[in-house]
């Protein structure tokens, strides 16, 4: 069962701009009955710190968008809830298409075998959650992100996009 633990991170609210400020306010607005934490980016290393041990040396070396994704996934299996990115605009309150009664909720992208990480729900210590973030830090130690000058494009690194 998903605990009603609503999480968004950034850097600071201070950082935030006007989009995401007028998002995460719908979020609490449509969404009374959940609890809502703003999760610092420093306040979710420590929950990966927390979890990764001996290995958080792999992810202090990571870009932005792979901590990012690591950060969310460790708080959700530390307490469980739902995370949703902090330029996600809801139009909707949660309990019209989030099944509390489920272990995890994943929205799959149109026509891709990829789930959506900007909008993701699980209970607490859910082994789904530890096997993505083992599979992420697997991929960092087999593919380290090459140096930023090298690549073509973040989005043809990350998604092994190759020209055919």
């Amino acid at each position: 069962m998903i605990p009603r633990n609503l999480f968004q991170f950034h850097h600071s609210y201070e950082k935030l701009g006007i989009v995401e400020r007028v998002c995460v306010e719908r979020w609490q607005l449509m969404n009374p009955d959940w609890d809502y934490h703003f999760v610092t980016n420093e306040e979710g290393d420590a929950v990966v710190r927390e979890l990764l041990g001996e290995r958080f040396g792999l992810y202090e070396k990571a870009h932005f968008g792979a901590k990012n994704d690591l950060r969310r996934v460790a708080m959700l299996h530390k307490h469980g809830g739902l995370y949703a990115d902090t330029d996600l605009y809801p139009i909707a309150p949660l309990w019209r298409y989030i099944p509390m009664d489920k272990d995890r909720v994943l929205f799959a992208y149109t026509n891709r075998d990829l789930f959506l990480g900007g909008l993701l729900a699980s209970k607490a210590g859910d082994p789904m959650t530890i096997e993505i973030i083992n599979l992420s830090l697997d991929r960092m130690r087999e593919r380290p992100a090459p140096p930023r000058e090298s690549r073509e494009t973040w989005m043809s690194w990350h998604f092994d996009v190759r020209d055919t």
